[in-house]
């Protein structure tokens, strides 16, 4: 018999978790989590409760890991969209619009990130607390490379409260069956006002 190839095996690993993964998303843009089940989750995967169990704990720990690289996909997004040769202010304006943006895509995993993550316990204090610090790093990279890295480390804990505030806010507008992107100037104006104090560009 010939050996299994590592390469491939490791592929399939990644390919039946990132299937998972993704029926758990498509599943809590239909469903609150408190509705969606393992069953429904391996269904929509096309796998098995094994295949599951093999990746995940539970489906506590599914949601999670979904919104683990779900945080690191919009941080990408966002710092590819901030053109570096820009004011600060400017960089600051094209942050949020990308962000907005990401929500935009898929405000219903969004909500499900805000309302879902405190129920978690001790897991979901985690993952709010590393989202947090991502952004807040990125933040911070940003304003070191405009030149304002100390004025914005000034401010470090406004940026917990900025973030905390903009998820708020679009949670209420998914809510409500708004369109988020209509929150983008009012989102741009209070980073502006609570990370540097600069004026939004004309």
């Amino acid at each position: 018999m010939t050996p299994a190839d590592p390469a491939q095996a490791t592929a399939a690993v990644g390919e039946h978790r990132a299937r998972l993964l993704a029926a758990m998303a498509e599943a809590l843009r239909d469903n609150p989590f408190a509705e969606v089940t393992v069953s429904e989750v391996v269904r929509r995967a096309r796998t098995s409760r094994r295949t599951f169990y093999q990746h995940f704990a539970d489906r506590d720990a599914c949601l999670v890991a979904l919104l683990q690289d779900r945080n690191t996909q919009t941080v990408a997004s966002v710092e590819a969209a901030i053109d570096p040769e820009l004011p600060l202010p400017e960089q600051v304006t094209q942050a949020v619009a990308a962000w907005i943006e990401e929500v935009a895509a898929d405000p219903g995993l969004t909500l499900a990130w805000i309302r879902e993550v405190p129920a978690l316990g001790s897991a979901g204090r985690e993952l709010t607390r590393l989202a947090n610090d991502a952004f807040a790093d990125l933040i911070a990279r940003v304003a070191e490379e405009a030149g304002a890295g100390d004025l914005v480390a000034d401010r470090a804990p406004l940026a917990l409260v900025l973030i905390g505030g903009l998820r708020e806010l679009v949670a209420r507008a998914v809510e409500d069956g708004e369109d988020v992107r209509q929150l983008g100037d009012a989102a741009a104006s209070a980073a502006l006002a609570l990370l540097s104090g600069a004026s939004p560009p004309e």
